[in-house]
C-alpha cells in the first residue's frame, strides 16, 4: 500500500513513521510538500540537513511534479474556484488523486474533494 504525505503529516512524529515502515507502507512526499518543509527549515535552522535526515530514514520518496499532475490539480480547482487560496493543496493532493493513494494530512479540510483523506492517527487506527 501506498500513501501520499502532505507536509504537515512529517510532524506526525517517529511513531506514525516507525508504524508505516514496520508495516511496509509506501510513503510519497510530493516534491511541493518538501519545498514547503524545506522553505521552513532553512529559514529556521540555515539547511535542510534535519528533514532530508527524516525523509531518507523512512524511506519516503520525493515524487516530482510534471504537466499531468498539473492538469489534475487545475481540474480540481476549477468546481471550488480557489485555486489562487490552495494552489500548493491542490498540486500536493494531485499525487494522491493521480495515483489513487490515501494522502495523510493534518489539514483535512483542505483536501475534501479527495476520496481518502487521513491523519496519521486516523490511518494507524483504520489499518490497525
Amino acid at each position: 500500500m501506498g500513501i501520499c504525505l502532505d507536509s504537515n503529516a512529517i510532524s506526525a512524529g517517529s511513531e506514525f513513521f516507525d508504524w508505516t515502515f514496520d508495516n511496509i507502507i509506501y510513503s510519497v512526499l510530493p516534491a511541493i510538500a518538501y519545498m514547503e518543509l524545506a522553505y521552513h527549515h532553512m529559514k529556521k535552522h540555515g539547511h535542510t540537513g534535519v528533514l532530508d535526515g527524516i525523509i531518507a530514514s523512512y524511506s519516503i520518496e520525493i515524487a516530482p511534479f510534471d504537466a499531468d499532475l498539473a492538469l489534475v490539480a487545475a481540474t480540481a480547482a476549477l468546481s471550488r474556484h480557489d485555486m489562487s487560496a490552495n494552489s500548493m493543496d491542490y498540486a500536493i493532493g494531485a499525487y494522491a488523486a493521480a495515483r489513487n493513494m490515501p494522502l495523510i494530512t493534518y489539514n483535512k479540510k483542505h483536501f475534501i474533494w479527495l476520496e481518502e483523506v487521513y491523519t496519521p492517527e486516523e490511518l494507524m487506527k483504520k489499518l490497525g
